[in-house]
């Protein structure tokens, strides 16, 4: 089982139900947002950097992967499904 939390640090942070961290996943402004495939191997983030950006997690979520950016040139991004 992986928990995400979203960071004013630019960062979601992926980790195991131990505190340890699995995944860094990059974002240039606060990251407001993550959600989860049912499945587990993809998560999306959402961010004040007007991105929305789509991570391959593999089966191993220590080797994300971004798949997708979306840019929103004038919206902020606050939550994601």
């Amino acid at each position: 089982t992986i928990v995400a939390t979203a960071s004013n640090d630019k960062t979601a942070c992926l980790r195991d139900l131990k505190g340890n961290k699995k995944a860094t996943l990059q974002h240039n402004d606060w990251v407001r947002a993550v959600a989860f495939h049912p499945q587990g191997t993809m998560a999306a983030t959402a961010s004040d950097d007007k991105t929305a950006c789509l991570w391959d997690l593999h089966e191993n979520p220590t080797l994300e992967q971004l798949l997708l950016r979306l840019v929103l040139k004038k919206y902020f991004l606050e939550c994601i499904a």
